[in-house]
């Protein structure tokens, strides 16, 4: 049987789960979606595979993560 943890891990090449991405942020799932949806922010935009198979792609997730961390992104603020 799988450890549970290591399956919500991020990847470290390939696709990820919208679960995966918002543990890797630390955040809920809910607000991996909206940010998805915000293309103001930059966020990667979710893959859909096939039907109800939707995964971002893990090498896009890290560069924005680079990204934020380096200060050429940014978060928009809630209105």
């Amino acid at each position: 049987m799988q450890d549970t943890k290591a399956q919500d891990k991020l990847p470290d090449l390939g696709w990820a789960t919208v679960k995966q991405v918002a543990q890797h942020f630390s955040c809920s799932v809910d607000l991996i979606w909206r940010m998805s949806r915000d293309r103001e922010n930059g966020f990667p935009a979710p893959y859909k595979l096939v039907a109800r198979c939707t995964r971002w792609n893990v090498q896009e997730i890290l560069e924005w993560e680079a990204s934020l961390r380096s200060g050429t992104a940014t978060i928009k603020e809630a209105a």
